[in-house]
């Protein structure tokens, strides 16, 4: 998606009728891949439920319940403390527990790895797409998408705009492919 992305805003940018095009998105973005021995996690009696549950309140958050004092509606959440969250080392601290009422090192069912990901994928009619901004022409009216920007759209059959409050959106239709 990065390689399409960047062709687009290149091309774009290159296009009579448009400038200043750009995308924030970022496929590349370090990142850390858990991959959990599923074999390993049924050999010892933890649900994947549970390795989930256990990430999500010490790396994340957890949503426990609301209650009423004072007049307020208050939310319960449960997080780990950011000193307890904030290296890699510190999962080697987290338990899991078992079906058999034992604790289970978390890092005896998963390993950890470095991946590229994005930050953000976002969706257009449940396909992943990427946001690109720009400015058309200035001689271009304000109620519809600019000469270049027409121009854009016609040189890429599969692109389909629609009008989104001041200003244009357009998709393609054709499915982006993995590297």
């Amino acid at each position: 998606m990065q390689k399409v992305a960047d062709g687009i805003v290149h091309q774009g940018n290159n296009t009579e009728g448009l400038r200043e095009l750009f995308t924030s998105f970022r496929a590349d973005t370090p990142g850390l891949f858990l991959d959990i021995d599923r074999s390993q996690a049924k050999a010892r009696g933890v649900q994947i439920s549970e390795i989930f549950n256990t990430l999500q309140v010490n790396l994340g958050s957890l949503y426990i319940n609301d209650f009423n004092r004072f007049g307020r509606t208050w939310q319960v959440i449960a997080q780990a403390d950011i000193g307890y969250r904030k290296k890699i080392e510190d999962l080697h601290q987290l338990k899991v527990k078992s079906d058999r009422g034992g604790m289970v090192p978390l890092m005896s069912l998963v390993h950890v790895n470095d991946a590229p990901i994005p930050v953000l994928v976002m969706r257009y009619n449940l396909y992943p797409s990427v946001a690109i901004n720009g400015t058309p022409a200035r001689a271009s009216a304000p109620d519809r998408p600019s000469t270049g920007c027409t121009r854009w759209r016609r040189s890429r059959p599969a692109t389909r705009c629609s009008r989104n409050g001041r200003s244009w959106r357009c998709c393609s239709s054709r499915r982006a492919t993995r590297p």
